[in-house]
């Protein structure tokens, strides 16, 4: 069964709120995505590291991974704000035609 709008949305904003942060700092290197983060501690000191995520067939799998992390939240908001205007649109339509119906 095809998920609805909403469930996409909030499975993509579950696991947007699950993912690494700064993933901007991640980057392509032979089929592999590298991230040489900093992760702030709590006593004040600062961890850094090297994350790898491999396995990937081609370097284009692993770019579209990486901007399929960034672009799918930002594509779930966009798409939240478009269905909550188009039912705002609907909610305006149906008393516009309300209105004709009494004034007819």
């Amino acid at each position: 069964m095809e998920k609805t709008d909403a469930e996409l949305i909030a499975e993509v904003e579950g696991l947007d709120a699950k993912a690494t942060e700064n993933w901007s700092t991640w980057e392509l290197q032979a089929n592999r995505i590298v991230n040489l983060y900093e992760y702030p501690m709590g006593n004040g000191a600062i961890a850094t590291g090297t994350a790898h995520i491999g396995g990937f067939q081609s370097d284009d799998d692993t770019a579209f991974a990486i901007a399929a992390r960034t672009l799918l939240p930002e594509l779930a908001r966009r798409l939240k704000a478009a269905n909550e205007r188009n039912a705002e649109l609907e909610q305006t339509l149906e008393i516009e035609r309300e209105a004709q119906r009494f004034a007819d």
